[in-house]
């Protein structure tokens, strides 16, 4: 992984860190509920964003050196992996 991607993605997974500690203060505090859920889904929206930068990496660097390499099998198991990871969001 590049140094810039690794950078953002951390940077992001700290920002996701905190507002989990946040929302988890929430519950402490007995805030409501819909509040509590609205901030949920901005958590597991920050998370599939996390996702599909991480499977843009993987494509960008890791596919381009397997079809520049010629490795068909590394290619393969490659779409498998990503299929299986849309199948489990799609669940």
């Amino acid at each position: 992984m590049q140094a810039e991607a690794k950078a953002n993605l951390l940077y992001r997974l700290s920002c996701i860190e905190g507002h989990l500690r946040a929302v988890k203060r929430m519950v402490d505090e007995d805030r409501p509920c819909p509040e509590v859920v609205q901030q949920t889904r901005a958590l597991q929206g920050s998370l599939r964003q996390v996702s599909v930068l991480l499977v843009t990496n993987h494509l960008d660097h890791c596919l381009r050196i397997d079809a520049a390499e010629g490795h068909d099998d590394a290619r393969q198991q490659m779409r498998n992996e990503l299929v299986a990871l849309f199948q489990l969001e799609a669940v």
